[in-house]
C-alpha cells in the first residue's frame, strides 16, 4: 500500500479506529457480491474524508480502518465527515450502514519493520485507540480524555466541523485496560447520534449473587442513592433481621455504575478484632502488604486515588475502635464511599445514619408469598389465605428474616396454621420482656422455626453453629457426627434445615468471582444471628467445648491437606478454596491459643503458610506463629518443625534474612533430633536458601547437596527436582551458567511431568535469567514472556514481579530500553502494592533494573519513563509488553 504521506510520530498523534457494526450480518441480507461493493464504496467515503483533513491510513482490514493525524481538530473534522458522508449516502437495498469510531491522542511510536514491510505503529496508546473504538456503538465518535483535554470548549468556532457537542460518559474501563479513565461522546447530529451505552468493561465487584428478589425496598433505595451522592458514609441501623445487608446489596448494585475502581462488599460478622477490619477488606480487594509497608498503609494508598464503593456488613461488635478505622480509611481515601450495616451508629464525622424501616404490610405478604413460592412453586393462595399472610405480616411486624422463617413453612403448613402457631410462640415470649418489641418478635420467629424441628434435626443446627464461615458437607459431616451419634443422615438434614431457610446454600462459584470460578463444593451458612442462635443451643445442649474442639480439629486436618497442593497443579482452586476457609482458620487458630492447645494452631499455619503469602497477609501469619511458637512445646515434635518452617518462610519473604536464619537454624537442630530423612532434607533446603539471600555460594551448596541426597533416597522427585534447582542457583551466582542451564533443563522437565505449573513457570524463568547470563537475549525474551503469560492467568503477584522484573531488565540491556524504563517503575509499582520480592534482584542478583535505566537513559529521563510505567495498570504494561515484537540490539554488557 503506498501512503499520499508520511506517517505521524511524536509525543501528540491522534489515532482513529473504525469499523462497521453488524458487518457479517449486513454481508447475509445482501449478498457476498453486493457486499463488496458496498464496502469499496465505505472505503472511498472514508479515504477521502481521512486524507481529505491531512490524516494518513496506517492500515485497513476488511471494513476496518486506522489512521493517525499530527493535528487533533483534523482528527475530529475527518470522524465527523466521515460520519455525514457515510450517513448522508443512499446504500443499496434500503440497507444502513452504521460505523462506529475511537479518536485518541497519544504517542506515535514506529516499530521496527523489516525491508519491503509497511511502516505500523507500536505501543499502548495504539492499543488504547483500538479499544474505545470498540467499545463503541454504530453511529458513535468515542474520544478518549487525552483527545477532549485539546479540544476547544465552544466547539461552534471550529472550522469545517458543523454542529457537534461533545458529552461526558463518565469514567469507564475498557478491555485490557483495568485503570478506568473518562470517555466522551463527539456527537453530530443526523449522522452519529446513537446514544446507547458504550461497550465497556463492568468495574470489578464481588457482590454476592441474586438467589432472591429484594422486595419492597424501592423507596429505600431511592432514599439511599441521595444520601450517598451527599455522604461519604451511610449506615444503615437496626436490629438483627431487619433486612440491613439486602438492602446494602441492593444498593450497591443499584449505583455500581458510579464507582469505577469497583464495588466491594465485606462481610465482618465473623471477625471479632477490629484490628482485621483493613485485612478483611484487603483480601476482598486483593491488596497485599511488602516488606516495607504494612498491609493497613498497603490499603489506604492503593484506595487513595480510586473511586470505589465499599459495603462494611455487621460492623456492630467491632465498635467503638472499628469506627476509628473507618475513619482513617476515609480521611486517606477522600473518593471512597463506603455503606455500612450494624445495629448501631458509628458516630464518626461524615456519617450519615439510615434506620431501616420494616416492611410495610403490603411488601410484607408479597416477601412471604415470593419466598413461599420458592418452597413451593405449586403454591395457590385463595382469599382466607392471603388474609392469614397478611396477618402473619402484620404479627411478625414487617422484619424480613423473620417473614422468611414463616413462608420457610408452607412446605408442610398451610397459612392459617403458620399464623396459629406462631401466634402462640410469639406470645410465649421470644427472650426477655426489657428487649426491644422488634427483637423480641424476631428471637420468638427463630425460636418457633427452631422448635420445630425434630430432635435430631436441633442437635444438627446447634452443632454446625461452630462455623463461623460456612462449611462443606464433609466438614458438616466430620463435625456434627463424627462420632455417629448425631441420629440423622447430615446430608439429610442439611437439605432439611435449608428448607426451612435455616441454613443457606451456597452453591459452587457463588457469588460469581475470579476467586470462586474454580470451586466445585456446595457450601452451607447461617445468618449470623441464625449462628448466635445456633450456639446458645449447643451451650443449652452442654456439648459447646466438644464441639468446638473438634471444629478445629476438622480446620487443622483441611489445612493440613490442602497446603502440600498450593504449590501442585491445583494450586489456584486451593488458594481460592482457603479463601473460603478464612473465618473457620482463623476462628480455629483462636481457639487453640485461648484453650492452650497450640499444636492445632501450629498445624494450620503450619501447612498453609503460603496462602498467607499469596494473599499479602506476611505480618499476620508470623504474628500468630510467633504466639503458638511462645507456647510451651508439647505433643509431636513435627507439628513444631513444621510451624517453624512456616515462620522462616514468612521471615523470608519478608526479606527479614536474619529473623528467618534464626527460625531456620532452630528447626534444622529439631529436625535432627527426629531421625526423620524428609523433615530433615526440608530443613536443609530452606536453610540453604540463606545462602542465596547473602551471595553465600558455598553454604548453598552444602545444605542443597545434603537435600538432594536425602530427598533421592526417599524416592521423593518433586524434592530432587526443588533441591537441584537451588544447586542451579549455586551455580548460577558462580557463574557456571552452561552447568546450570544444563540442570535446570532437568528440573524443567520433571516439573511438567509432576504437572506442577506454578514451578514449571518459575523454571521458566530461571532459564530466562540463565540465557540472559548466556548472553542470548532472544531466547531468553521467549522465556520470560512464556512464563509471563502463566503468571497472568494464575493471578500469581510473586510469579508477574519475578517475570515483569526480568523483561525490564532484557528491555533496558538488550531491546527498547524506553519500554524497559516503563517496565521497571510498573514492576515497583507491583512490589509496593503487592508486597512481593523482586527476585530477579534479591535472589539471582541480577542488576536492578532502575539502575539500568539510569545508566541506559540518564536520570531524568529515566525517571520520566519509571514515572510513567508507574502510573498505568500491570495489566496495561503487560499487553504492551505481549504486543512487542522483541528486537534484540547489540548490548553493552557481557
Amino acid at each position: 500500500m503506498t501512503r499520499s504521506m508520511a506517517l505521524p510520530t511524536g509525543p501528540a498523534v491522534v489515532f482513529l479506529f473504525t469499523d462497521i457494526e453488524g458487518s457479517t450480518r449486513s454481508e447475509r441480507s445482501v449478498g457476498s457480491a453486493a457486499w463488496a461493493s458496498i464496502v469499496a464504496r465505505h472505503d472511498s467515503l472514508l479515504r477521502e474524508a481521512i486524507e481529505g483533513c491531512g490524516g494518513a491510513v496506517v492500515k485497513t482490514e476488511g471494513d476496518a480502518f486506522f489512521a493517525a493525524f499530527d493535528d487533533p481538530v483534523a482528527a475530529l473534522r475527518a470522524a465527523t465527515q466521515a460520519q455525514r458522508a457515510v450517513a448522508g449516502e443512499a446504500w443499496p437495498d434500503g440497507l444502513t450502514i452504521r460505523v462506529r469510531m475511537g479518536l485518541h491522542l497519544g504517542e506515535g511510536r514506529l516499530r521496527s519493520a523489516r525491508p519491503g514491510e509497511p511502516e505500523d505503529y507500536v505501543g499502548i496508546d495504539v492499543n488504547y485507540a483500538a479499544r474505545i473504538a470498540a467499545a463503541g456503538n454504530g453511529r458513535q465518535i468515542v474520544v478518549s480524555a487525552a483527545l477532549a483535554a485539546t479540544i476547544p470548549d465552544d466547539l461552534a468556532t471550529v472550522p469545517g466541523l458543523g454542529p457537534v457537542e461533545l458529552i461526558d460518559a463518565g469514567a469507564r474501563t475498557v478491555k485490557d485496560f483495568d485503570e478506568p479513565a473518562h470517555l466522551f461522546r463527539l456527537v453530530v447530529p443526523g449522522a452519529a447520534d446513537d446514544d446507547r451505552a458504550f461497550r465497556t468493561t463492568d468495574a470489578p465487584t464481588n457482590l454476592p449473587g441474586e438467589v432472591t428478589e429484594l422486595v419492597g425496598r424501592e423507596a429505600d433505595i431511592a432514599v439511599l442513592r441521595e444520601a450517598l451522592a451527599e455522604s461519604r458514609i451511610v449506615t444503615l441501623t437496626g436490629p438483627g433481621g431487619s433486612g440491613k445487608t439486602r438492602l446494602a446489596i441492593g444498593l450497591a448494585r443499584d449505583i455500581r455504575d458510579r464507582f469505577p475502581h469497583g464495588t466491594w462488599f465485606i462481610d465482618l460478622a465473623a471477625v471479632r478484632e477490629a484490628s482485621l477490619i483493613e485485612s478483611a477488606i484487603a483480601s476482598a480487594i486483593d491488596v497485599r502488604e511488602s516488606p516495607e509497608i504494612g498491609l493497613a498503609d498497603a490499603l489506604r494508598a492503593f484506595l487513595r486515588d480510586r473511586s470505589a464503593l465499599l459495603v462494611l456488613d455487621n460492623l456492630e461488635q467491632l465498635l467503638p475502635d472499628g469506627a476509628e478505622t473507618v475513619a482513617r480509611l476515609v480521611r486517606a481515601a477522600p473518593n471512597v464511599r463506603l455503606v455500612i450495616t450494624s445495629r448501631k451508629l458509628l458516630r464518626i464525622a461524615g456519617e450519615r445514619g439510615y434506620p431501616v424501616p420494616p416492611l410495610d404490610v403490603d411488601a410484607g405478604v408479597r416477601l412471604f408469598v415470593d419466598r413461599a413460592r420458592s418452597h413451593r412453586s405449586d403454591l395457590v393462595l385463595g382469599d382466607d389465605a392471603f388474609v392469614a399472610v397478611r396477618a402473619i405480616a402484620e404479627r411478625l411486624g414487617g422484619l424480613p428474616l423473620a417473614i422468611e422463617l414463616a413462608a420457610a413453612r408452607v412446605r408442610v403448613m398451610s397459612p392459617a396454621m403458620i399464623l396459629e402457631r406462631l401466634g402462640r410462640s410469639l406470645d410465649l415470649g421470644g427472650g426477655t420482656r426489657d428487649m426491644p418489641e422488634r427483637q423480641r418478635t424476631l428471637r420468638g420467629a427463630i425460636a418457633w422455626s427452631h422448635d420445630l424441628l425434630s430432635p435430631t434435626e436441633q442437635r444438627l443446627f446447634a452443632r454446625l453453629g461452630a462455623f463461623a464461615g460456612g462449611c462443606t458437607t464433609e466438614a458438616a459431616y466430620a463435625v456434627a457426627d463424627a462420632e455417629g451419634d448425631l441420629g440423622l443422615d447430615v446430608a439429610v438434614g442439611l437439605e432439611s434445615l435449608a428448607d426451612k431457610s435455616l441454613v443457606r446454600i451456597e452453591l459452587p462459584g457463588d457469588p460469581p468471582t475470579a476467586s470462586t470460578a474454580a470451586l466445585d463444593e456446595t457450601r452451607f451458612s447461617f445468618h449470623p444471628l441464625l449462628r448466635e442462635y445456633a450456639m446458645e443451643r449447643l451451650d443449652g445442649l452442654g456439648e459447646r467445648a466438644a464441639v468446638e474442639a473438634r471444629f478445629a480439629a476438622v480446620c487443622a486436618a483441611i489445612a493440613e491437606s490442602a497446603g502440600p497442593a498450593i504449590l501442585g497443579e491445583a494450586g489456584e482452586a486451593t488458594i481460592h478454596r482457603l479463601d473460603r476457609e478464612d473465618h473457620n482458620m482463623r476462628l480455629a487458630i483462636d481457639w487453640s491459643i485461648a484453650n492452650d492447645q497450640p499444636d492445632i494452631g501450629l498445624r494450620i499455619l503450619g501447612s498453609i503458610w503460603r496462602w498467607f503469602q499469596q494473599r499479602g497477609r506476611l505480618r499476620e501469619g508470623r504474628a500468630l506463629l510467633a504466639t503458638l511458637l511462645g507456647h510451651a512445646p508439647r505433643g509431636d515434635t513435627r507439628v513444631r518443625v513444621t510451624a517453624l518452617s512456616a515462620a522462616g518462610g514468612l521471615a523470608y519473604w519478608m526479606n527479614d534474612f536474619a529473623g528467618a536464619g534464626n527460625v531456620y537454624r532452630e528447626r534444622l537442630a529439631l529436625a535432627t533430633t527426629t531421625d526423620d530423612p524428609i523433615l530433615m532434607a526440608d530443613a536443609h533446603y530452606d536453610i540453604g536458601f540463606l545462602g542465596v539471600a547473602n551471595k553465600d555460594a558455598a553454604m548453598l551448596r552444602e545444605h542443597e547437596q545434603i537435600a538432594l541426597d536425602l530427598y533421592a533416597a526417599a524416592g521423593l522427585e518433586d524434592g530432587v527436582a526443588r533441591a537441584r534447582q537451588a544447586l542451579v542457583l549455586a551455580l548460577f551466582l558462580t557463574g557456571d551458567y552452561e552447568r546450570a542451564l544444563e540442570l535446570e533443563l532437568q528440573n524443567y522437565e520433571a516439573f511438567e511431568r509432576g504437572n506442577s505449573h506454578l514451578q514449571v513457570a518459575d523454571s521458566m524463568t530461571l532459564l530466562g535469567a540463565i540465557a540472559f547470563r548466556l548472553n542470548d537475549p532472544a531466547t531468553a525474551w521467549q522465556r520470560t514472556v512464556a512464563a509471563l503469560k502463566f503468571f497472568v492467568s494464575v493471578d500469581s503477584a510473586s510469579g508477574l514481579a519475578r517475570g515483569l522484573g526480568m523483561a525490564a531488565i532484557l528491555l533496558l540491556a538488550h531491546g527498547d530500553a524506553e519500554l524497559g524504563a516503563r517496565a521497571t517503575g510498573a514492576t515497583y509499582r507491583l512490589v509496593r502494592e503487592k508486597g512481593v520480592m523482586l527476585a530477579p534482584v534479591a535472589v539471582l542478583h541480577l542488576p536492578d533494573p532502575a539502575i539500568l535505566s539510569v545508566e541506559k537513559l540518564g536520570a531524568e529521563r529515566s525517571e520520566e519513563l519509571m514515572a510513567a510505567g508507574a502510573a498505568v495498570e500491570v495489566e496495561e504494561m503487560l499487553a504492551e509488553i505481549f504486543a512487542t515484537p522483541f528486537v534484540p540490539a547489540v548490548s553493552a554488557r557481557d
